[in-house]
């Protein structure tokens, strides 16, 4: 099986692919639950889980930049551990 390579969007467009790549991914993920109750052709399932898995790969790559994007953006920010005065639950 081929891999897919993961597309590079300006930093401005990250937030609008990451979103479309997840409602794309929903969707997928939706249909095929839909199709999986109807009892459907062997060949009809494996396409829809074939498109499932290709939104799936598209949307990690999405939520990665946009990951990376913070990371870059503000290192400190996302990686010092967090305080634990914030985390404690009040009472």
């Amino acid at each position: 099986m081929a891999t897919l390579e993961c597309e590079t969007a300006p930093a401005t467009r990250l937030w609008p692919e990451y979103r479309r790549a997840f409602e794309e991914f929903s969707r997928k993920a939706r249909y095929i639950q839909k199709l999986q109750s109807l009892h459907p052709q062997p060949e009809n399932l494996s396409l829809a889980a074939l498109e499932l898995e290709q939104a799936r790969i598209a949307y990690n790559c999405r939520r990665d930049a946009l990951v990376q994007q913070f990371l870059i953006r503000e290192p400190a920010k996302w990686l010092r551990p967090p305080n634990p005065a914030r985390l404690a639950v009040t009472q």
